[in-house]
C-alpha cells in the first residue's frame, strides 16, 4: 500500500479535530514492501501462517476494511478468537462482512492444540506458573469428572497432565496464548496503518473467556481499547477485572446457555455450573461488579442503559443489558439475550460494533456532499458520478478533495453526533438516538439541521463502508 503525503499529514489533523486519542502505528509511515497485507487491496483478505518458537504453526486470516488507506482514515483493529475446537474460519461474516464494512482491520486467529481441538489458555483452563491452583482455593471443575488434558500433551502440557494435581480440570492448551497474540499484534502494527488506541479483542465461548485473560495480562492489557466476550465468562475464582482501568468491555451472554450459564444455578449467586455438571463459571452479574470495582467506579454494574446512548440495544426486545461506570464517558456494558450458546446473531453484533465505533475519529467529517466540484485541477465532476462504480470510489476516494466534497460517497462519515440535541416543535430537545424510529425519521429528517447532525439516521450516509 502506497500512501500519499496528504494521507500521512491527516494524522496531525485528526489529533486536532477529534476528541478521541489517535495514535498511528509504525506501519502508517514506513510499511514494509512485502510484509503482512502488502498485496491486499481495501476489502480483500489473506490467510497467513505463523509460529512462535517452540510452539505450533498456525493459520490466521487478515481482512482489510473497505476504506483502508483512504484519506482521513486510521483503521481500528479487531482481534477475533474462535470457540473451543474452532479455527480462523469460525468468525464467518462477522469478520468478512460486518467488521470489514465497519472499518476494522481484522485478524481472525487460530489457537493451539491437536487437529480439531484448537484452544486458548485462560485462568483455570490449564497450567499457569503463577496461578495454579485456583486462587480461590476451590476447583474450577467437578473433581469427579475427568478432564481432557491428555489431548494437549503435545500442545504445551506434556507430563504436567500426569503430575499436576489440578490437571483433571484442564481442557485447553498449556502454551502461552497471550504470547501468540502479542506476536501477531506486533506484526499488524509494524506492517499496517492502524490506530494504536483502538485495538479490540473479541471472542466466542473459549475465545470470549480468553479476552478476559488479555485484559488482565500485563503484556496485553495496556494495548487494548476493550474486549468483547460472547457467551464466554471467566472460570469461577478468576474474575479479576481489567489490569488497566481504561479497558472497556461489552459482553453478550445467552440466558438459556447451558455451556456457559451467565445466571447462577448454584447456591452461590456468583457461581454457575454448566449443564454437564463439569465446569464452574462466574456469573455475568459478578463479572460486571468486578469490572466496575476494578475500574474505580461506583455501583455494581447494574445501572440501566442510558436511553440517550444505547448502541441500538433498545431495538432488540430479546436483549437485556446493564452498564457500569455510568458516571464516566466510557461505560462497560453487559447484556443477556434470549438464546443459548450462540455467537453470530445480528442482535449481538450490531450493538457491539456501534459500541466499539462510538466516537471514532474517522467519522469526524461533515456528511453533506457537494453537487459539483473539481479535484486535482481536473474537470468538474459530481459526487453521483463518483458513486456510480466501485472502481471509481476505490480510486478517487483516496484523494483528499474528493473525500472532503463527497464524504458519504466515500463512506467515511456514518457516525452521528451523539451529543447533538435538536429542538422539536414542542420546544423540547432530543438526541439522534431518540430520532431512530421510522415515523420520527420521516417527520424530522427533512429539517436541515437535524439532517446534517444525525446523518446515519436520516440516510445521508449509508450505514457501512462500501
Amino acid at each position: 500500500m502506497v500512501y500519499s503525503l496528504g494521507f500521512l499529514l491527516c494524522f496531525s489533523l485528526l489529533s486536532i479535530r477529534s476528541t478521541k486519542a489517535v495514535t498511528p502505528s509504525s506501519g502508517c509511515s514506513n510499511p514494509p514492501s512485502n510484509g503482512l497485507g502488502s498485496t491486499l487491496k481495501p476489502g480483500e483478505y489473506e490467510n497467513f501462517q505463523r509460529k512462535v518458537p517452540n510452539t505450533q504453526q498456525r493459520t490466521h486470516r487478515l481482512h482489510l476494511p473497505v476504506n483502508y488507506g483512504f484519506y482521513n482514515v486510521l483503521s481500528p483493529v479487531l482481534l477475533y478468537f474462535h470457540g473451543h475446537t474452532g479455527n480462523h474460519n469460525e468468525c464467518g461474516e462477522t469478520c468478512s462482512k460486518n467488521a470489514v464494512e465497519n472499518g476494522f482491520v481484522t485478524v481472525s486467529m487460530t489457537g493451539y492444540g491437536p487437529k480439531g481441538w484448537n484452544s486458548w489458555k485462560h485462568g483455570g483452563s490449564a497450567y499457569f506458573d503463577d496461578r495454579s491452583p485456583d486462587p480461590t482455593g476451590s476447583s474450577v471443575c467437578n473433581e469427579n469428572k475427568l478432564g481432557i488434558c491428555f489431548l494437549y500433551e503435545d500442545s504445551g502440557c506434556g507430563n504436567k497432565c500426569n503430575t499436576d494435581e489440578n490437571s483433571n480440570c484442564w481442557w485447553t492448551t498449556c502454551y502461552d496464548s497471550v504470547e501468540q497474540v502479542m506476536a501477531i499484534l506486533d506484526e499488524v502494527e509494524q506492517n499496517l496503518c492502524v490506530d494504536l488506541d483502538q485495538i479490540w479483542a473479541a471472542g466466542c465461548s473459549n475465545g470470549g473467556m480468553f479476552t478476559f485473560e488479555l485484559a488482565r495480562d500485563s503484556r496485553s492489557a495496556s494495548r487494548l481499547k476493550g474486549i468483547v466476550p460472547i457467551v464466554g465468562l471467566p472460570h469461577y475464582g478468576y474474575s479479576e477485572g481489567p489490569l488497566v482501568d481504561s479497558v472497556k468491555m461489552i459482553g453478550m451472554w445467552g440466558r438459556n446457555d447451558g455451556v456457559v450459564p451467565p445466571i447462577s444455578n448454584t447456591n452461590n449467586p456468583d457461581k454457575t455450573l454448566d449443564e454437564d455438571g463439569l465446569f464452574y463459571y462466574t456469573s455475568s452479574n459478578k463479572v460486571m461488579s468486578d469490572w466496575t470495582a476494578k475500574k474505580g467506579c461506583t455501583g455494581n454494574g447494574q445501572d440501566p442503559i442510558d436511553p440517550e446512548e444505547d448502541w441500538s440495544i433498545s431495538s432488540y426486545k430479546k436483549l437485556s443489558c446493564t452498564q457500569g461506570c455510568s458516571e464516566t464517558n466510557d461505560p462497560i456494558v453487559g447484556c443477556v439475550f434470549d438464546g443459548g450458546h450462540e455467537c453470530y446473531w445480528n442482535l449481538i453484533w450490531k450493538p457491539v460494533f456501534k459500541y466499539m465505533r462510538h466516537g471514532s475519529s474517522d467519522n469526524d467529517v461533515n456528511c453533506v456532499n457537494k453537487k459539483t466540484f473539481r479535484y486535482d485541477n481536473k474537470e468538474k465532476k459530481t459526487c453521483k458520478w463518483i458513486d456510480k462504480t466501485k472502481t471509481r470510489r476505490q480510486k478517487l476516494c483516496k484523494i483528499k478533495s474528493v473525500v472532503d466534497n463527497c464524504p458519504s460517497v466515500c463512506y467515511v462519515c456514518c457516525a452521528n453526533d451523539k451529543t447533538f440535541k435538536f429542538e422539536l416543535d414542542s420546544g423540547k430537545e432530543k438526541t439522534c438516538s431518540w430520532l431512530n424510529k421510522k415515523y420520527r425519521i420521516k417527520k424530522y429528517c427533512p429539517k436541515g439541521q437535524i439532517k446534517t447532525q444525525c446523518p446515519e439516521n436520516c440516510g445521508i450516509c449509508k450505514k457501512s463502508f462500501y
